[in-house]
This record gives structure tokens, C-alpha cells and sequence, in this order.
């Protein structure tokens, strides 16, 4: 389906010979669902163990969610407007678990400069995601996980030109951001809707026993992966 409009979008491209051949059609669409559904299994692994060591989060996150949608029907993306706390959880865990340490490379198209450094045309760029998640001087208690840096004081989430949320770059930035994120956000939206729902998510046996959650005993790779863990999800009825 989503080849399918692609191919409809070139038809209206082929001037601009921006995504009009067919290998260009096939990388972009691998793309979405990489970045997409990669991304999203990836953090939901994370997640899990998240919630078990910040047990006061799964449950402000569970009554949320039973206030807003209850306990019987499923979750719909209509329902995310109405969740600020289910929003800030999923915007701190990208900046805590950063699980992309390191953006897509760029190429600057033109010589330009960024942050006192002349950077020549033609250039690879790499971003350094990770250390901009947990600059110091950006965040307060960077390896602390506190979803409320992205609440207001009404407990609302914050618009999208709130400085927390401007260094927030999981997906990246500016006409190259990733493609998979509104697929990769909704996803992790409903489904951790529907885990906290129905589960309460408990260490496999002690909160002592846990393997940590700290994203810096992480194993580094083309994502970032958390340590080998178990967890309990026990019904919450």
C-alpha cells in the first residue's frame, strides 16, 4: 500500500526527479518500515524494564489511561490529545534510552557554519544524538527519568517550540527528518496504551535482581539494546 502511493506521489515528482525510479520508491519505503518498526520494538524493550524500575511512572501512565480510555475498549490516536502524561513518557523515553545514538549521516550541500565551525561543502555530517540527550547543561539529571520535563505546571504537555522539546532529536531534524516517525510515535502510543491497560508490568523477581535500566549499560550496535531481562505481566483485574 504505502509503495503503491509512493508511485502516485511520483507522478506528480517527475519534474523535481525526487523520488520518480522505482530503487528510489523501494529505499524510501524500507526506510519507513525500518525506521518504524525497528525503532519501535526496540524502544518497547526498553520501556518494559523502564517501567519496572520507575514503578510511581507505570502507574501515574496506568491512571491516565484508565481515565481516559478505561478499561474495556482499545485505544485510538483521537485519545493522544487527551493524554499528556502517555505523550511526555514517550518523549523522555526517546531522550533517556537514545536508542539511535547517532543520527543518519548528512552531507552539507553548501559551505556553511554551525556553532563557531566552518564546515566545507560537500561534507559528511554526523550528529551525536546521544550526547545532546544528556548534556548536563541541557537537562537537569540526565540519567534520571522523569517524564514531567515535558509537562507544564497545569501537567499539560508542552507545545513543540518548548526548548526540551527543540533538543529533542530522536528521529532527527528540518527536511531530512526521519520518515518513520509519526508511524514509529503512534505505534509506541497505542501499544503502550494497551500494555498498561491490561498489565501491571513487575521485575522477574526482585527490584534488586532487575537488570539495570541505566541506557549507559546498554550494548552498543546500530541501536542501542538493553541488557537481557525478564518481567512479569500480571492482569490488573
Amino acid at each position: 500500500g504505502f509503495l503503491s502511493y509512493l508511485r502516485l506521489m511520483s507522478a506528480e515528482e517527475q519534474r523535481d526527479k525526487h523520488i520518480d525510479k522505482e530503487i528510489t520508491q523501494i529505499q524510501t519505503t524500507w526506510e519507513f518500515f525500518n525506521a518504524g518498526v525497528f525503532t519501535t520494538s526496540s524502544s518497547l524493550s526498553a520501556l518494559l524494564n523502564v517501567l519496572v524500575h520507575n514503578m510511581d511512572v507505570q502507574e501515574k501512565l496506568r491512571k491516565e489511561v484508565l481515565d481516559v480510555i478505561g478499561s474495556s475498549r482499545s485505544p485510538v490516536m483521537d485519545d493522544r490529545a487527551n493524554m499528556p502524561y502517555t505523550n511526555a513518557v514517550i518523549m523522555e523515553l526517546n531522550r533517556y534510552a537514545s536508542l539511535t545514538p547517532f543520527a543518519a549521516p548528512h552531507k552539507t550541500t553548501t559551505a556553511c557554519s554551525l556553532g563557531g565551525y566552518n564546515i566545507p561543502q560537500d561534507t559528511e555530517v554526523w550528529v551525536n544524538i546521544w550526547a545532546l540527550h544528556h548534556d548536563e547543561q541541557l537537562w537537569d539529571e540526565p540519567f534520571t527519568f522523569r517524564p514531567e520535563r515535558f509537562l507544564d505546571a497545569d501537567g499539560q504537555f508542552v507545545p513543540a517550540d518548548h526548548e526540551n522539546r527543540k533538543n529533542l532529536m530522536p528521529f532527527g531534524a528540518g527536511h531530512r527528518v526521519c520518515v518513520g516517525e509519526v508511524f514509529a510515535i503512534r505505534r509506541m502510543f497505542l501499544i503502550i496504551c494497551k500494555l498498561v491497560q491490561n498489565f501491571n508490568i513487575l521485575p522477574e523477581s526482585s527490584i534488586e535482581q532487575q537488570p539495570s535500566c541505566d541506557p549507559r549499560d546498554m550494548t552498543m550496535g546500530l541501536l542501542l539494546m538493553p541488557p537481557p531481562y525478564k518481567v512479569r505481566f500480571v492482569p490488573v483485574n
